[in-house]
């Protein structure tokens, strides 16, 4: 049931169906793909070279479709995309994929362990159950990225509104990078299962308008996750709107004081720019206490500038 063809190979065979699953594929992979089953180069060189969802049928025999993964970086801390490559028969499904992607891997290894998961999903004429099964385990390996971003958005907010607000810039730009990542893996699905749909229509290989209620819920699936994502960009946005604006408050205040300082002190270092020249009939000067004079007269406009401030509403 389990042959090792080459390293990233592996096959299972149940009753009808064939599902074959290759990790990290090479040329020469693709080149007996192309023997045993006779796939358009075409199709075989968009497996090594092409990273966007699509697909295609070829001569009604089989369907080649591209749906893409998210990988997180943690060291990074960004999203990466990485394309599945599906190639869809009767008879036949294959799965071929760059990066060793821990739902698909657990998926495979029930398949090849428990003949009940078999039974469920590959006893049917054709791999119908199968494909919708792998397609529905690449969705939900979405959600657990969306709970994460969620959380992290929330936290945000209780960053932003608690303490200092600089640092969270960077942290703000970050959370909205792995959003537009996210939304840019996510959106072609809708179209590309639709045309999926479509092709079935005319060419019958899965029979998907038999089972439309399976493929309808993967579509059930995207809108949930495109929702998520519009809710968080919507939140990250008015986050960084926010942050900006407390920012700009905060800056605003620390200006208005600094302002408020200099302005102040500005008539007393005139005042001591003029009793400092030295003139021989300056006021106040050689009389008695006439230091102490000099400093109740800038005392005096200090505090006629705040009060004259606070008439006019410009301090806190």
């Amino acid at each position: 049931m389990w042959d090792n063809i080459v390293m990233s190979w592996k096959e299972i065979q149940y009753k009808k169906i064939t599902w074959i699953d290759i990790n990290s594929p090479t040329p020469k992979d693709m080149q007996k793909l192309g023997r045993d089953f006779g796939f358009h180069p075409l199709s075989l060189e968009d497996v090594l070279y092409t990273q966007r969802s699509k697909v295609d049928a070829y001569d009604g025999k089989y369907y080649f479709l591209i749906l893409m993964l998210p990988v997180f970086d943690a060291r990074k801390n960004i999203i990466t995309a990485t394309d599945v490559n599906m190639f869809i028969g009767k008879d036949f499904f294959i799965t071929i994929h760059n990066n060793n992607i821990p739902p698909i891997r657990k998926m495979f290894a029930d398949a090849h362990k428990n003949s009940a998961w078999r039974k469920v999903h590959m006893s049917g004429q054709r791999p119908t159950h199968l494909v919708y099964e792998y397609i529905e385990t690449m969705l939900r390996y979405f959600f657990p990225m969306l709970e994460t971003t969620n959380t992290n958005l929330e936290k945000l907010e209780t960053d932003i509104f608690s303490g200092p607000k600089i640092n969270v810039i960077h942290t703000i730009l970050e959370q909205r990078r792995i959003i537009i990542d996210l939304r840019k893996i996510i959106k072609p699905y809708e179209s590309t299962l639709s045309h999926l749909h479509a092709y079935d229509k005319t060419h019958h290989i899965l029979g998907i308008s038999k089972t439309f209620e399976y493929f309808d819920n993967l579509l059930d699936y995207v809108a949930e996750a495109w929702d998520s994502l519009e809710e968080y960009k919507e939140s990250s946005e008015m986050l960084q709107q926010a942050n900006d604006a407390i920012i700009s408050k905060k800056t605003g205040h620390i200006i208005q004081r600094l302002t408020t300082i200099s302005v102040t002190f500005l008539p007393i270092a005139l005042i001591a720019a003029v009793f400092g020249m030295n003139a021989e009939y300056t006021p106040f000067i050689g009389y008695p206490f006439d230091f102490w004079i000099i400093i109740s007269i800038m005392l005096a406009i200090v505090i006629a500038t705040i009060i004259f401030f606070k008439i006019q509403d410009w301090i806190d």
